[in-house]
């Protein structure tokens, strides 16, 4: 169910596990996705299985986990 306006709490990453899901910042935009790092690719995995990974080569992008989702607040109604 995805509601209006959710508001996402989290923890400054101190140990990443595998396909936790993160606030990663690329430049200077922040999305939440599950992480998988093979070398020196990372996939961002959205939780909706109709959208596909996005591959971010180290590389030649920054990646900067800024956080680990550790909780969801919803306050909004459902949409």
């Amino acid at each position: 169910m995805v509601f209006d306006s959710p508001t996402m709490d989290a923890a400054r990453p101190t140990l990443l596990k595998a396909r936790a899901c993160v606030a990663a910042r690329i430049g200077d935009e922040i999305t939440l996705k599950r992480i998988k790092q093979c070398g020196h690719t990372v996939q961002r995995h959205p939780e909706n299985p109709d959208l596909t990974p996005i591959e971010v080569g180290l590389t030649r992008q920054e990646l900067v986990i800024e956080g680990i989702a550790v909780g969801v607040i919803r306050s909004g109604s459902p949409l």
